[in-house]
């Protein structure tokens, strides 16, 4: 029975209309699953989600301009979890659109507490596209900019390259209403799997964040480093600015900055990460 639950978690893991078969290997991962799963409910009204706010910095003046919200669990069993751990288990429970609104509503009244004090730092918000399809994306932003009163210019809405493939037609419908708002766009993983480049031309994207399979080794790969200088090109070209994540080396910060990549961000600016930005932003 114990088996059989455990494959019974992994389909409803996998998604809608899956199956999964035990197998060994499902005693390390199934397990924590289901018990993760439980665990997550109620954990909104418990008050242990939070936001970590990671840094951009401007390729040429090395000043942070924009910082993207990370929303972490803190769970008195498994500890701190990044969103990648325990959104499943938020989708599953059907409570993908709460989660969704409150990191919007908490990441633009943060981002107000800095643009009343002079700083106007641009938040950027990770949306799967299940979250921007879901009943009415745009409204729950008018919400957050509404009770927050951020200027609509300061919030940045990104979603996945390969998420957004998925249905190009819908997502490119909410990002024009988006847009009429007056909200940033942002396509994440650029050229990580299914392209997005010949919709490109049409969607009203403002930031491209290139995939971190070609920096983990942009400064000693000379066809990544094409890449790199391709999608830069054409992105300016586009008028779009592009972001590099997942930098960990000076060698890997020193060749983007030289291709012109517009902003920078990874774990070589791991320090500059903070929880509350009325305490400690930038």
């Amino acid at each position: 029975m114990r088996h059989a639950n455990l494959a019974r978690c992994q389909a409803q893991r996998l998604g809608r209309r899956r199956y999964q078969l035990f197998t060994p290997a499902l005693l390390d991962d199934g397990l924590d699953y289901c018990a993760l799963r439980t665990a997550f409910q109620g954990a909104m009204n418990r008050g242990e989600l939070e936001l970590l706010y990671r840094p951009m910095l401007c390729a040429r003046s090395g000043q942070v301009v924009a910082v993207s919200a990370q929303p972490r669990w803190c769970s008195a069993r498994f500890g701190v979890l990044e969103s990648g751990r325990w959104m499943g288990a938020a989708v599953d429970d059907g409570q993908l659109a709460e989660v969704c609104q409150w990191v919007l509503e908490n990441a633009c009244q943060h981002a107000r507490s800095w643009f009343e004090v002079g700083v106007g730092l641009r938040v950027v918000v990770h949306v799967s596209i299940e979250g921007l399809l879901e009943g009415d994306f745009p409204s729950r932003v008018d919400v957050a900019l509404a009770s927050s009163d951020l200027p609509a210019g300061l919030l940045e809405i990104e979603v996945k390259e390969s998420g957004l493939m998925q249905d190009i037609h819908r997502a490119a419908g909410v990002f024009e209403q988006l847009e009429a708002k007056g909200v940033r766009l942002s396509v994440d993983g650029f050229g990580s799997g299914c392209s997005i480049l010949g919709h490109l031309s049409r969607l009203p994207v403002g930031t491209l964040k290139l995939s971190e399979l070609f920096i983990r080794e942009c400064h000693d790969n000379p066809r990544h480093q094409a890449i790199i200088r391709s999608v830069i090109d054409m992105a300016h070209a586009l008028d779009i600015e592009v972001v590099a994540n997942g930098i960990s080396t000076r060698q890997q910060a020193d060749f983007l900055r030289q291709q012109g990549c517009d902003l920078l961000q990874g774990s070589l600016w791991a320090r500059m990460e903070y929880l509350d930005p009325t305490l400690d932003g930038p």
